[in-house]
């Protein structure tokens, strides 16, 4: 049993060790999911994962390097845990809160994540989304957990979307399938072209 959540419900995520839950989520009942998942075998929390979100909301200050797994420093150095992508830096911040309402133990899997093809001017280019999906199945494939969490044994990521959705209501959702609504690929991934761990 388990339930998904966006970054919606953390305050202070950057540095990640500052986040914790919002008062309005834990009140209206993650700290009842959390105490949950403390304390049962399956204990994983689905979170919502989305740089491009991020990075479209503050381009000034969110470096696309960052956002997209191709920044080769630290762009983020919080005490001693450096990090060189927002996707690990959010998983902590998850962390960090789930510590702060008493659910240390619990894991995490990112239900949704990817980078839209179109919809957003120049932050939402298939040249993008195909950085970020590619880079991001690399980064799973090889997963050795967070700064915060190192030599975790793997990680389960699931990316939003199949297909692009031209019937969602939401403009903004509707570019991010990997597959175009014409059933045609919107850039080589799962393929001898695209990522090579496929």
């Amino acid at each position: 049993v388990t339930t998904a959540v966006s970054t919606n419900v953390l305050d202070f995520t950057i540095p990640p060790s500052a986040a914790e839950f919002t008062v309005e989520a834990l009140n209206e009942g993650l700290d009842k999911v959390v105490e949950f998942l403390q304390y049962v075998a399956s204990n994983v929390l689905m979170v919502n994962v989305y740089p491009y979100y991020d990075y479209a909301a503050d381009p000034a200050n969110i470096r696309l390097d960052f956002a997209q797994f191709t920044a080769n420093e630290a762009v983020i150095v919080d005490d001693t845990l450096n990090y060189t992508n927002l996707f690990d830096a959010t998983l902590d911040a998850f962390f960090w809160a789930l510590e702060r309402a008493n659910g240390s133990d619990v894991r995490l899997a990112v239900a949704e994540t990817g980078w839209p093809t179109a919809g957003n001017g120049n932050v939402t280019t298939t040249a993008l989304a195909s950085t970020y999906n590619n880079n991001l199945v690399k980064h799973v494939v090889n997963y050795n957990g967070t700064p915060k969490k190192p030599g975790q044994g793997g990680l389960d990521a699931f990316i939003f979307s199949l297909f692009d959705e031209n019937t969602d209501p939401d403009m903004g959702r509707r570019n991010f399938g990997i597959f175009n609504s014409n059933l045609e690929p919107a850039y080589p991934l799962f393929s001898a072209n695209g990522n090579k761990h496929f």
